[in-house]
């Protein structure tokens, strides 16, 4: 029809899916810190203005993954850039995904508060035997666990395919780090070891060792420590650079390891099989995080 269609998603792998897609917050330019600001860092006499201006449609998928500050941080650039008396500036902005997918994460409350958000009554489930592993008392489940989804590490005979079919899901941090120092032990081959650089941030008393700091690992974050060996996959946690594949969710293979650069292969998306450079990167936990010192 000759018009112009802005498709967005709220997580980097989704946009990756989307061809010519992009993230909302990169399309847009909607604020990462939210308690600084809702306004987005859009020049009313940039090309980008002029984009949205001309735009008929936009399509956010993974709607439910947003925060509504993000969603009236749109709303506030559409009324700036197009009519301020309209939701939205008058623009029709579709919002997919399902609401049902995902339950609420709420920071620092307790199990009894999440539980209260939900209205619809809880029932039992029967799961079918051929998927249940029964656990056993005074066992770690976890070699049972990488044993069943991952066989092939055992036999010392298997391709980068399998860890594009099969992932072993945990809600817990610490059960993934179990998990992983599992599977990174039957890897063949000689392990690498990357450790973080912890630094406090305008700490003038150092009151907090590195060491403690060490002992500290949002969810957002790598560990202090981490182990990697030559063919083991890796999930990247920043979009460094969406129109390329290398977005927050993407997963690859390690092909060789370098002082301040891992080399690996893209092995999901449009970009399957492309080889690229991951770099050293900063990082410093997200406001939402709640830590009391910055680091």
């Amino acid at each position: 029809m000759g018009k112009i269609v802005l498709a967005t998603a709220t997580s980097g792998i989704a946009a990756a899916n989307i061809p010519s897609g992009r993230t909302s917050h990169s399309r847009f330019k909607i604020p990462i810190e939210i308690e600084a600001s809702l306004a987005c860092d859009v020049p009313k006499q940039g090309s980008l203005a002029a984009l949205i201006q001309e735009t008929t449609l936009i399509i956010w998928d993974e709607a439910s993954m947003a925060r509504k500050e993000n969603v009236e941080s749109l709303d506030f650039l559409l009324r700036d850039l197009c009519d301020e008396n309209f939701l939205f500036g008058g623009k029709l902005v579709v919002f997919g995904g399902d609401f049902r997918q995902v339950l609420p994460i709420l920071p620092h409350r307790s199990q009894r508060e999440a539980v209260a958000l939900q209205t619809v009554e809880n029932n039992l489930v029967c799961l079918p035997s051929e998927v249940v592993k029964p656990l056993e008392e005074g066992r770690d489940p976890i070699p049972d666990l990488t044993a069943l989804t991952f066989p092939e590490l055992d036999l010392h005979n298997f391709s980068s395919g399998i860890f594009t079919t099969r992932a072993i899901l945990t809600p817990m941090n610490a059960d993934v780090d179990s998990t992983n120092t599992d599977l990174i032990q039957k890897f063949p081959g000689k392990s690498v070891i990357y450790k973080r650089f912890d630094t406090m941030l305008d700490d003038n008393c150092d009151v907090y060792p590195t060491e403690f700091i060490n002992t500290l690992c949002p969810g957002e974050m790598s560990p202090h420590e981490l182990v990697l060996k030559k063919g083991s996959p890796i999930i990247l946690l920043r979009n460094i650079l969406p129109s390329f594949g290398l977005c927050n969710g993407t997963r690859l293979i390690c092909k060789g390891f370098f002082p301040n650069l891992i080399q690996c292969v893209i092995i999901t998306g449009h970009h399957r099989g492309k080889h690229v450079f991951i770099p050293r990167v900063k990082l410093r936990p997200a406001a939402s995080s709640k830590y009391p010192i910055l680091f």
